[in-house]
This record gives C-alpha cells, structure tokens and sequence, in this order.
C-alpha cells in the first residue's frame, strides 16, 4: 500500500496506475476506495484543466478545432469550456488532484524530486502543470508521467521530436504570456587544468567558466520573468558547488547569485525546497577534503 501512495498518479488512469506502482488494477481500487479518493471529480477537474489551459494558450481555436488537437469529444470541450471551476459534491471525499487536505504534509527537504515538483504545483500553480520548460533535455522531471508534463517544452539543445530550440521562444511564446516557467540549469564549472575530473562532469553537463555559469543564469532568469504574467510563478533547481582553481578550490554560491538577481529584477521570493541526494559522487582522486561536499540542491519559488 505505501508504494502505490508514493507513485499513484491522479493524472493517469486506474490501468496506468497499476502499471506504474507494478500491482494489480483490483490493488489500485482498493487503494483508492480505502484512502476515500474522489477519483470521479479528479477526473473532471483534470479535463476542465486541460480545456481551458489549451484554449488559453489557442484563443482562436474553436471547440471542434480544440477536441481535436486534444484527442478528446466535442461534447467534453463544450462541457467544460469557459466554465467555473467543477464543484465537489462530496467533501467527506479527498481529492488528490487537487491537493486537497495534502498542503499541512508538505515540507520543505525531501529526497525525492518528482514529490517536490507536485508539491510546488500543489502550492502555486493552479493548472497543476508548468506552462513552460525552459530546459527541458529529455524530459527527465517527468519521467513515468509523475508529473504532468509543461505545455510548451525547450531547451537550447533540442534533444526530443516535440522541444522547441530555446533561441526561437519569441516565435511560439509572446511576453507575459505565462502562468509558470521551470528551468534548471548546469551548475557545475568544468576543470581545464590537471586530470582532475569530477564525475558529476561526466554525466552532466557543465560550463566553460564561472563567467559562463553566472551570465547564464542571470539571463534565463530575466528570460522567464520577461514571459510570465504578473503573479507568475518561476521555479529554479539549483546547486551551489566547488570551483577548481589552480591555488585550490573556491566556493560557487550559484544560489545566492540567483536570489540576489531575483531581487534586482523585481521578484518575490515565496519558498525554498531541498532536495537531499541519497548518495554522493566523488572525484577520481582521494585528495585531502576542505569543505563539506554539497548533497543537496535547491528549487527556488519567484513569484512576479
């Protein structure tokens, strides 16, 4: 039963879900007669969420033109186009959806990342989706379909048939357009002196120079505040690490530079979550430690 309440996903199907927690369809139906889940009002905020998103984002799409394009009835984008906000007709009922009766749970440190992205959704984003990732590579914030995917998905290096190059946003996406805006840049340097090669490098992606790491983030920081309403919420996921130099290593506060320019450029700052790896990846060299190695990282929440 605790597996199935870590990975149930209201956005699938009861079969899906079966899939995704690797149980029985008869499992996932006790689970959500047991824990008393409004599934029937799940699935109608869920649609009246998707109508009326993608009409926002298409004012001169008519319904036959919309139901189309989200593979659904005619009838269903009527019924929910343009609507109030569906109703629950029984409150004794919880509705995960909606997050309903899960905000006093939410914390600020989790060792899971997908939970800390529901939980910012939960907390900021009414539609309960990003409206935009702004570095979306292979859309790993959204593997297993445990979080709902972003309406529009970018990144400067295109790496899926459906991502948008990041260069051509002003072509899809008019300023102040959006609702919510993610991003999660590289926040490593790389070494170019010695053979010291962190493998953290070797897996991820990293910048030339701290000049590089610090004008990047600064502008895909003004980027998303240029194309958010206000009231807009932006998420970033961040790390602070080490630099390497050639008299030692140096402290990169990559969090600090974004909260200090979030500041300048007129954002609020509404929260902070942690997300606390559970393991730790080390250099190839057993050199002599002078700081704490960094297991951790940051989503920052800007509101503007």
């Amino acid at each position: 039963m605790k597996a199935i309440k870590d990975k149930y996903n209201p956005n699938l199907s009861v079969k899906e879900n079966a899939t995704l927690c690797n149980c029985s369809v008869a499992a996932i139906r006790h689970f959500i007669k047991v824990n008393g889940i409004d599934r029937k009002y799940d699935e109608a905020l869920k649609k009246w969420i998707l109508v009326n998103d993608f009409a926002k984002q298409h004012p001169d799409y008519k319904p036959y033109r919309l139901a189309k394009e989200l593979g659904i009835s005619q009838h269903t984008v009527t019924k929910y186009l343009g609507t109030e906000k569906p109703v629950k007709s029984d409150n004794s009922k919880l509705s995960k959806f909606a997050g309903e009766k899960m905000a006093n749970k939410i914390l600020t440190v989790n060792t899971n990342q997908q939970s800390i992205l529901n939980n910012i959704l939960t907390l900021y984003v009414p539609s309960l989706h990003f409206d935009a990732d702004l570095t979306y590579s292979k859309g790993s914030f959204y593997r297993n379909n445990n979080v709902a995917q972003p309406t529009y998905k970018l990144d400067k290096f295109p790496q899926t048939d459906d991502t948008i190059e990041l260069d051509k946003i002003d072509d899809v996406i008019s300023d102040e357009a959006l609702d919510s805006v993610i991003f999660d840049l590289p926040y490593m340097v790389s070494m170019s002196w010695g053979d010291m090669k962190s493998k953290v490098m070797e897996l991820y992606s990293s910048f030339d120079s701290v000049d590089e790491l610090v004008n990047t983030n600064k502008a895909m920081l003004e980027l998303a505040t240029r194309k958010i309403r206000k009231g807009g919420i932006i998420v970033v996921k961040t790390q602070d690490s080490c630099v390497a130099t050639p008299t030692g290593a140096k402290q990169m506060w990559v969090s600090h530079i974004l909260q200090n320019h979030a500041e300048t450029l007129g954002l609020t700052h509404e929260d902070t979550f942690i997300l606390v790896s559970k393991k730790l990846m080390f250099t190839r060299h057993n050199v002599q430690q002078h700081r704490a190695r960094k297991n951790h990282c940051y989503f920052f929440v800007f509101r503007k």
